[in-house]
């Protein structure tokens, strides 16, 4: 613990940052009283923007993680984690600027350039592999690094809705909670540089040519124990993007919620993520990662069908407990499986494609998912649960051919 504790808080502090946004897109886009679009833009193209703006930050990071991990390997974990800290507290600021003077192209240009350098989740990933010993030990670390990622978005989402919420203090706008989340990356770097000591040191026999990374990064995503692995990968994280997208816009549309309201519907949501991979170690222990993965992406696809079920806002006390848990069971076993499959020398650079597959299904799911909702509000999140049964049904035939 005293090797990944420091990477367990930078990735905390990021993702409080991070999740500061998720309650204020919907309304600062779909809210005409306070949106930032002009006034006689129509609900069909509100809905569409807001989905290409949530499309952004995963786009930059699909982009950036595996460059990010690879480098990673190659100069060791934290100088290039330091590195990419630098660059993400200007694009934070950028954004704060964009929404304050209404340059909603700016506000675009920023949130890609925030996702290219956000290597939080890919490098600490890494470095938490390389100080764990065997699967079981992995396997509580990544629940651990889970546990810490969702203890961000318990308090982002509230603290995010406060920061934005001017009946609180006067000069509180969408803007502020922008100002706040580069400050706290400010503290990470900070942490980083001072508190965490290096796991894995710089390796120079390890070969990085620019003009090869798009081959370098293909040819590790066809790697034969990996391609599988990466497929059913890409599956659950369309499904856990398509919900975590668009649950706010559903929230907004078919219950008129707030800021305030989305804010704390985030935080419960969050709160069995946050503490399902208590469970993880002790089922590790009698499943392996694809089976219990297997049962998860049946259980998921339920639990989105049953969250929109209900037509009355106060189900979620009970529908959203079950859908975080088996949220956060993908999110760990999904990198569990790949870092299982690599050697040391290669855990950034597979894990930076696992996690820029999760960002291009969160790019490709806010692209596409804007357009699905203009029709039924409800309709990515169905969509998900559609996408998790394929994840079910193409782990259940590799299993059979195992």
């Amino acid at each position: 613990m005293r090797q990944i504790f420091p990477i367990l808080i930078v990735l905390f502090l990021g993702y409080l940052g991070f999740s500061f946004a998720l309650p204020l897109f919907p309304p600062m886009f779909l809210d005409t009283s306070r949106s930032i679009l002009p006034p006689g833009t129509s609900h069909q193209l509100r809905a569409i923007l807001l989905g290409i703006l949530l499309g952004m930050y995963p786009l930059g990071q699909f982009f950036g993680s595996p460059i990010l991990g690879k480098y990673s390997d190659k100069f060791g974990r934290k100088r290039v984690l330091i590195l990419s800290l630098l660059a993400i507290i200007p694009s934070y600021l950028i954004s704060a600027m964009a929404i304050h003077f209404r340059f909603i192209a700016l506000l675009f240009i920023s949130r890609f350039v925030c996702g290219l350098f956000e290597g939080n989740v890919t490098i600490g990933q890494a470095a938490i592999a390389d100080a764990s010993k065997d699967i079981r030990e992995k396997t509580r670390n990544f629940g651990f690094a889970t546990t810490f990622i969702s203890l961000g978005f318990v308090l982002g989402p509230l603290l995010g809705g406060g920061l934005a919420n001017p009946e609180l203090v006067s000069w509180f706008k969408f803007e502020t909670p922008f100002y706040a989340a580069a400050f706290l990356v400010f503290c990470s770097l900070m942490y980083v540089t001072f508190q965490y000591k290096e796991v894995k040191h710089a390796r120079p026999d390890i070969t990085i040519k620019p003009r090869k990374m798009a081959a370098d990064y293909l040819k590790g995503l066809t790697l034969p124990k990996l391609r599988k692995i990466y497929f059913n990968n890409f599956l659950l994280f369309i499904s856990i993007m398509f919900f975590f997208g668009f649950i706010s816009l559903y929230l907004v549309d078919t219950f008129q919620f707030n800021v305030s309201r989305l804010a704390q519907a985030n935080a419960y949501l969050a709160i069995p993520i946050a503490f399902a991979p208590i469970l993880f170690q002790r089922i590790s222990k009698s499943l392996p990662p694809i089976k219990w993965t297997l049962i998860a992406s049946c259980f998921l696809a339920l639990s989105l069908i049953i969250v929109i079920l209900p037509n009355t806002p106060y189900a979620l006390f009970f529908t959203l407990l079950p859908t975080g848990f088996f949220i956060a069971s993908g999110l760990t076993y999904t990198a569990l499986m790949v870092s299982e499959e690599v050697t040391e020398q290669r855990q950034g650079h597979a894990l930076g494609i696992n996690q820029s597959l999760q960002m291009l299904a969160e790019a490709l799911t806010g692209f596409i998912g804007g357009s699905l909702a203009a029709l039924i509000p409800s309709l990515p999140i169905m969509v998900g649960a559609g996408f998790a049964i394929l994840s079910a049904i193409f782990l259940f035939f590799r299993l059979r051919h195992a």
